[in-house]
């Protein structure tokens, strides 16, 4: 199989067929792609390849079937951080919809009971000693 066999690529198929249903892609491409961009592929309904979603920041990342290996250490390294960094999806999707004055209570909310982990004191730990972190979840 090639490399473009095993790439997704992404479409508004839809939109070829006259129909407009409640899709992320009309929310998530005016702010990665910018207005004029995301407005050109909904309107086209071109083909998105994988390779140019992922110039243009749509995808951060693709995983070939051949790689299963590297593709989990990705994930396994995601899991290892600590957890105080759990809120941060929230924080990112509420963040879209507000203004700078509105979020910046809550990171500064999350900011200072994140100092107060365990896990922080080993990442000073650790950056001090020269070492990687051992995180545990506390």
């Amino acid at each position: 199989m090639s490399n473009k066999a095993a790439l997704a690529s992404l479409i508004a198929e839809e939109d070829r067929w006259g129909w407009c249903p409640t899709r992320r892609d009309r929310w998530l491409y005016p702010r990665v792609l910018g207005v004029s961009r995301a407005l050109e592929l909904l309107y086209t309904a071109d083909w998105l390849e994988a390779d140019e979603a992922l110039r243009l920041g749509v995808l951060t990342g693709r995983f070939l079937t051949r790689n299963w290996s590297g593709d989990y250490a990705l994930a396994s390294r995601s899991l290892e951080r600590p957890r105080w960094q759990s809120p941060v999806k929230g924080m990112v999707y509420r963040g879209l919809g507000q203004s700078l004055e509105e979020h910046l209570p809550e990171a500064a909310h999350a900011e200072i009971l994140s100092l107060a982990t365990e896990d922080h004191r080993e990442a000073l730990a650790a950056f001090l000693e020269k070492r990687e972190p051992k995180f545990k979840g506390r």
